[in-house]
């Protein structure tokens, strides 16, 4: 029954839509023309159509399986190579020593013991960076304060030049508190007695 109505589709109905869809199709028009006899072929020939479509089946599943054998021994192979590369850089081989240890343990260790390593040689400097911005801080402020008093000194120098300028009498001659004041304005001191 359905070798009867595809029968009557491939002659009827299938030629005038795929002359409708491309005009002069070739392919299409032997398709239809030969159809028929296809479709009585495999009528006949169910069991060897049935075999070589599941032939098909089977030998494109093989191929997708290889395909993914391909790509899944591809991928061990690059990790494999960052695994060998990772543990050089390390320095410890990913292979057991003389086939002693289980692979990757020697490198495991390594690895962990660097991890270490870094992680004590980051506590260090955070601590020693730590350290020396208190100290900068410290004489920061201690800069700040000298610098202070050493305003404040020099405005206590100019004031006590003034005076003695203003203590200068109509002979222009100068006395001592004189030189005193303008040691002072320079920043020196008397010697001490």
């Amino acid at each position: 029954m359905i070798a009867t109505l595809l029968a009557w589709i491939s002659a009827h109905m299938l030629t005038s839509a795929l002359a409708a869809l491309v005009p002069g199709a070739g392919l299409a028009a032997l398709a239809v023309k030969y159809g028929g006899a296809v479709l009585s072929f495999l009528e006949g020939h169910r069991k060897e159509a049935v075999f070589f479509a599941l032939s098909i089946a089977g030998a494109a599943l093989y191929a997708w399986g290889a395909i993914g054998r391909h790509d899944r021994d591809g991928q061990i192979a690059t990790l494999n190579h960052w695994i060998e590369t990772a543990c050089a850089s390390a320095g410890s081989p990913y292979a057991g020593a003389n086939g002693k240890a289980k692979p990757g343990a020697l490198c495991q260790a390594r690895v962990a013991q660097l991890a270490g390593e870094e992680r004590n040689t980051a506590i260090q400097t955070a601590t020693i960076l730590a350290q020396a911005a208190k100290e900068r801080d410290t004489k920061a402020a201690r800069d700040a304060a000298q610098a202070e008093t050493n305003s404040a000194a020099a405005k206590s120098a100019a004031a006590s030049m003034e005076k003695a300028n203003d203590a200068i009498g109509s002979d222009n001659q100068v006395g001592g508190g004189w030189f005193a004041s303008l040691n002072g304005t320079g920043g020196l001191h008397a010697p001490a007695r």
